[in-house]
């Protein structure tokens, strides 16, 4: 049952596809520049209403797997394997991590979409998330150049 709804929500904000859109981008760039510490309540509970308003997670989740496929298929031969499996990994985690946190405020899972301290974590993951992309989305190949080394040659 509560797959159907969710499959008619996502059917709906499909209809609207491109002002939503829209909506996230600019939702989701002034979260990553929120000073989180120091809203009040209110502010919160509205950026949360927000959220849930404008983001359409399948649409955010394909822009997620393009940075990933981005940011892996850099064809320089680098050293940086490690920082871009890192990105990668952070994306992934925030975007699970975002996913579940609006889904169990969507449904009310124990309360949570009246619980403050939840709220204002999936704020955090929301800025968290946000600032992810935008690292991934500027990544570039951190090239090291050749080492030269000069030898002596005994003649």
């Amino acid at each position: 049952m509560e797959s159907t709804v969710e499959k008619i929500e996502d059917y709906y904000t499909g209809l609207t596809l491109e002002t939503a859109n829209a909506d996230m981008e600019e939702l989701l760039k002034i979260i990553k520049d929120l000073k989180l510490h120091t809203l009040e309540e209110k502010e919160v509970t509205y950026y949360k209403r927000e959220l849930l308003r404008v983001v359409y997670i399948p649409k955010l989740e394909e822009q997620i797997k393009e940075i990933i496929l981005k940011v892996s298929n850099i064809e320089d031969t680098t050293e940086d394997n490690q920082e871009r499996l890192k990105l990668i990994y952070t994306l992934l985690s925030n975007m699970t991590e975002f996913k579940n946190q609006t889904r169990n405020i969507k449904r009310d899972t124990n309360q949570c979409s009246e619980d403050y301290n939840y709220i204002f974590q999936y704020l955090q993951t929301t800025q968290y998330l946000v600032k992810a992309i935008d690292k991934a989305t500027q990544y570039k190949s951190t090239k090291q150049p050749a080492t030269i080394r000069t030898f002596a040659v005994n003649y």
